[in-house]
Protein backbone atom coordinates (compact mmCIF):
# COMPACT_ATOMS: atom_id res chain seq x y z
CA UNK A 1 0.00 0.00 0.00
CA UNK A 2 2.93 2.47 0.66
CA UNK A 3 4.16 1.54 -2.72
CA UNK A 4 1.25 2.47 -4.73
CA UNK A 5 1.33 5.80 -2.68
CA UNK A 6 4.72 6.03 -3.58
CA UNK A 7 3.62 5.90 -6.89
CA UNK A 8 1.17 8.42 -7.10
CA UNK A 9 2.96 10.76 -5.62
CA UNK A 10 5.47 10.39 -8.36
CA UNK A 11 2.72 10.80 -10.68
CA UNK A 12 1.16 13.66 -9.31
CA UNK A 13 4.79 15.49 -9.40
CA UNK A 14 5.43 14.82 -12.99
CA UNK A 15 1.80 15.64 -14.39
CA UNK A 16 2.27 18.65 -13.02
CA UNK A 17 6.26 19.31 -13.81
CA UNK A 18 5.55 18.06 -17.11
CA UNK A 19 2.19 19.87 -18.05
CA UNK A 20 0.27 17.15 -18.97
CA UNK A 21 -2.90 17.48 -17.44
CA UNK A 22 -5.38 17.56 -20.86
CA UNK A 23 -7.28 20.50 -19.52
CA UNK A 24 -4.33 23.00 -18.60
CA UNK A 25 -2.89 25.96 -20.38
CA UNK A 26 -0.35 25.05 -22.92
CA UNK A 27 -0.82 21.29 -21.93
CA UNK A 28 1.55 19.09 -23.35
CA UNK A 29 0.38 15.36 -22.53
CA UNK A 30 -3.14 13.74 -22.47
CA UNK A 31 -3.76 12.99 -18.75
CA UNK A 32 -7.47 13.68 -17.91
CA UNK A 33 -6.63 14.50 -14.07
CA UNK A 34 -3.92 15.45 -12.24
CA UNK A 35 -2.86 11.88 -10.83
CA UNK A 36 -3.80 10.17 -7.76
CA UNK A 37 -7.72 9.94 -7.74
CA UNK A 38 -7.93 7.83 -11.08
CA UNK A 39 -10.69 9.27 -13.57
CA UNK A 40 -13.92 9.06 -11.34
CA UNK A 41 -15.88 12.65 -12.17
CA UNK A 42 -14.44 13.03 -15.05
CA UNK A 43 -16.58 14.41 -17.91
CA UNK A 44 -15.39 14.91 -21.85
CA UNK A 45 -16.97 18.00 -23.15
CA UNK A 46 -19.61 17.09 -26.08
CA UNK A 47 -17.39 17.62 -28.77
CA UNK A 48 -14.87 14.76 -28.00
CA UNK A 49 -18.09 12.42 -27.08
CA UNK A 50 -19.26 12.73 -30.35
CA UNK A 51 -16.16 12.59 -32.12
CA UNK A 52 -15.57 9.70 -30.40
CA UNK A 53 -19.13 8.34 -31.21
CA UNK A 54 -18.33 8.95 -34.87
CA UNK A 55 -14.83 7.35 -34.70
CA UNK A 56 -16.82 3.89 -33.04
CA UNK A 57 -19.28 3.63 -35.93
CA UNK A 58 -16.88 3.78 -39.01
CA UNK A 59 -14.70 1.50 -36.77
CA UNK A 60 -17.22 -1.04 -36.58
CA UNK A 61 -18.90 -0.42 -39.80
CA UNK A 62 -17.19 -2.95 -42.02
CA UNK A 63 -15.36 -4.83 -39.28
CA UNK A 64 -16.24 -7.39 -36.35
CA UNK A 65 -16.32 -6.45 -33.22
CA UNK A 66 -12.32 -7.50 -31.41
CA UNK A 67 -15.26 -9.64 -28.71
CA UNK A 68 -17.46 -11.00 -30.49
CA UNK A 69 -17.53 -15.25 -30.06
CA UNK A 70 -14.45 -14.78 -27.18
CA UNK A 71 -15.39 -16.82 -24.17
CA UNK A 72 -13.11 -15.94 -20.74
CA UNK A 73 -11.81 -18.74 -19.67
CA UNK A 74 -12.43 -20.01 -15.57
CA UNK A 75 -9.41 -19.07 -14.24
CA UNK A 76 -9.80 -15.23 -16.15
CA UNK A 77 -13.16 -15.10 -14.73
CA UNK A 78 -11.82 -15.57 -11.21
CA UNK A 79 -9.08 -13.50 -11.40
CA UNK A 80 -11.55 -10.33 -12.79
CA UNK A 81 -13.99 -11.30 -10.13
CA UNK A 82 -11.28 -10.95 -7.20
CA UNK A 83 -9.90 -7.80 -8.88
CA UNK A 84 -13.47 -6.01 -8.46
CA UNK A 85 -14.94 -7.31 -5.16
CA UNK A 86 -15.20 -4.27 -3.02
CA UNK A 87 -13.28 -1.90 -5.56
CA UNK A 88 -17.13 0.33 -5.95
CA UNK A 89 -18.50 -0.67 -2.29
CA UNK A 90 -20.02 2.18 -0.03
CA UNK A 91 -17.71 5.45 -0.28
CA UNK A 92 -15.41 3.85 -2.67
CA UNK A 93 -18.55 4.18 -5.34
CA UNK A 94 -18.94 7.85 -6.88
CA UNK A 95 -22.46 7.52 -6.81
CA UNK A 96 -22.39 6.98 -2.76
CA UNK A 97 -24.60 8.85 -0.89
CA UNK A 98 -25.81 10.69 -3.86
CA UNK A 99 -29.91 10.49 -5.09
CA UNK A 100 -31.14 11.26 -8.38
CA UNK A 101 -33.70 14.32 -8.52
CA UNK A 102 -37.26 13.74 -9.59
CA UNK A 103 -36.56 15.29 -12.90
CA UNK A 104 -34.05 12.51 -13.65
CA UNK A 105 -36.20 9.88 -12.22
CA UNK A 106 -38.96 10.67 -14.74
CA UNK A 107 -36.19 11.16 -17.81
CA UNK A 108 -34.74 7.85 -17.04
CA UNK A 109 -38.57 6.53 -16.70
CA UNK A 110 -39.53 7.49 -20.02
CA UNK A 111 -36.71 5.99 -21.84
CA UNK A 112 -36.91 2.79 -20.64
CA UNK A 113 -40.67 2.17 -21.37
CA UNK A 114 -39.83 3.30 -24.66
CA UNK A 115 -36.73 0.91 -25.13
CA UNK A 116 -38.80 -2.33 -23.26
CA UNK A 117 -41.88 -1.12 -25.54
CA UNK A 118 -40.12 -1.92 -28.55
CA UNK A 119 -39.43 -5.64 -27.23
CA UNK A 120 -35.51 -4.42 -26.36
CA UNK A 121 -35.88 -5.83 -22.85
CA UNK A 122 -32.46 -7.23 -21.94
CA UNK A 123 -34.28 -10.51 -20.46
CA UNK A 124 -36.58 -11.08 -23.52
CA UNK A 125 -36.35 -14.54 -24.54
CA UNK A 126 -33.99 -15.66 -21.98
CA UNK A 127 -34.91 -18.39 -20.32
CA UNK A 128 -32.57 -19.08 -16.69
CA UNK A 129 -31.04 -22.19 -16.16
CA UNK A 130 -32.43 -24.07 -12.75
CA UNK A 131 -28.69 -23.47 -11.31
CA UNK A 132 -28.80 -19.71 -11.88
CA UNK A 133 -32.81 -19.85 -10.55
CA UNK A 134 -31.20 -21.76 -7.51
CA UNK A 135 -28.63 -18.61 -7.04
CA UNK A 136 -30.62 -16.33 -6.83
CA UNK A 137 -33.21 -17.56 -4.66
CA UNK A 138 -30.26 -18.30 -1.90
CA UNK A 139 -29.13 -14.55 -2.58
CA UNK A 140 -32.55 -13.57 -1.88
CA UNK A 141 -33.26 -16.21 1.26
CA UNK A 142 -33.27 -14.56 4.43
CA UNK A 143 -34.29 -10.30 3.20
CA UNK A 144 -36.93 -8.91 4.36
CA UNK A 145 -39.26 -6.08 2.90
CA UNK A 146 -40.26 -3.17 5.34
CA UNK A 147 -44.05 -2.20 5.00
CA UNK A 148 -42.58 1.19 3.50
CA UNK A 149 -41.11 -0.39 0.56
CA UNK A 150 -44.09 -3.14 -0.36
CA UNK A 151 -46.46 0.20 -0.62
CA UNK A 152 -43.56 1.42 -2.69
CA UNK A 153 -43.87 -1.51 -4.98
CA UNK A 154 -47.40 -1.81 -4.93
CA UNK A 155 -48.49 2.27 -5.42
CA UNK A 156 -45.84 1.26 -8.75
CA UNK A 157 -47.91 -0.95 -10.26
CA UNK A 158 -51.30 0.21 -8.91
CA UNK A 159 -54.35 1.10 -11.10
CA UNK A 160 -52.94 3.24 -14.69
CA UNK A 161 -49.37 2.53 -13.31
CA UNK A 162 -49.88 -1.22 -13.92
CA UNK A 163 -47.63 -2.50 -17.38
CA UNK A 164 -51.05 -4.38 -18.56
CA UNK A 165 -53.36 -1.29 -17.77
CA UNK A 166 -55.63 -0.58 -20.67
CA UNK A 167 -57.60 2.57 -21.40
CA UNK A 168 -61.14 1.95 -22.00
CA UNK A 169 -64.14 4.10 -23.28
CA UNK A 170 -68.09 3.84 -22.22
CA UNK A 171 -69.88 4.07 -25.81
CA UNK A 172 -73.36 5.12 -24.27
CA UNK A 173 -72.02 8.11 -21.82
CA UNK A 174 -68.41 8.76 -23.73
CA UNK A 175 -66.58 8.38 -20.82
CA UNK A 176 -62.70 7.04 -20.82
CA UNK A 177 -61.67 4.99 -18.14
CA UNK A 178 -56.86 4.47 -17.48
CA UNK A 179 -57.79 1.18 -16.52
CA UNK A 180 -60.87 -1.71 -15.94
CA UNK A 181 -61.25 -1.54 -12.08
CA UNK A 182 -61.78 2.16 -12.46
CA UNK A 183 -65.15 1.26 -14.69
CA UNK A 184 -65.58 -1.52 -12.37
CA UNK A 185 -66.00 0.27 -9.59
CA UNK A 186 -67.70 3.28 -10.50
CA UNK A 187 -70.61 0.78 -11.95
CA UNK A 188 -70.42 -1.98 -9.91
CA UNK A 189 -69.43 -4.07 -13.07
CA UNK A 190 -67.71 -7.19 -12.78
CA UNK A 191 -64.27 -6.85 -14.77
CA UNK A 192 -64.13 -10.16 -16.51
CA UNK A 193 -67.61 -9.62 -18.29
CA UNK A 194 -66.13 -6.08 -18.77
CA UNK A 195 -63.60 -7.12 -21.16
CA UNK A 196 -65.85 -9.40 -22.41
CA UNK A 197 -68.15 -6.78 -23.52
CA UNK A 198 -64.62 -4.59 -24.85
CA UNK A 199 -63.60 -7.44 -27.08
CA UNK A 200 -67.30 -7.43 -28.03
CA UNK A 201 -68.09 -10.97 -27.18
CA UNK A 202 -70.90 -9.36 -24.81
CA UNK A 203 -73.07 -6.54 -26.76
CA UNK A 204 -73.24 -4.52 -22.91
CA UNK A 205 -72.06 -4.47 -19.71
CA UNK A 206 -73.71 -3.18 -16.27
CA UNK A 207 -76.66 -0.81 -15.95
CA UNK A 208 -76.82 2.80 -16.04
CA UNK A 209 -77.92 4.08 -12.12
CA UNK A 210 -79.46 7.17 -13.16
CA UNK A 211 -80.66 6.69 -16.98
CA UNK A 212 -81.17 3.17 -16.88
CA UNK A 213 -79.80 2.56 -19.58
CA UNK A 214 -77.33 -0.51 -20.80
CA UNK A 215 -73.59 0.19 -20.77
CA UNK A 216 -71.82 -0.75 -24.00
CA UNK A 217 -67.74 -0.42 -23.90
CA UNK A 218 -64.93 -0.72 -26.30
CA UNK A 219 -61.05 -0.54 -25.71
CA UNK A 220 -60.00 3.24 -25.82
Amino acid sequence: MQDLDELKVVEMFYIKELSSFINAENSNGYNMTFGGEGTVGFKHSVKTRLNFSIAKKELYKNSIHPAIGVHHTEERKLKQRIRMIGKYCGDRNHYYGKKHSEETKAIMSKKAKKRFSNGKHPMLGIKLSEEQKKNIGLFHKGKTISQEQRKKQSDRVKGANHPIATKIKCLTTGETFDYMGEASIKYNIDRSNLTKCCKGKTNWCGIHPETKEKLTWSYY
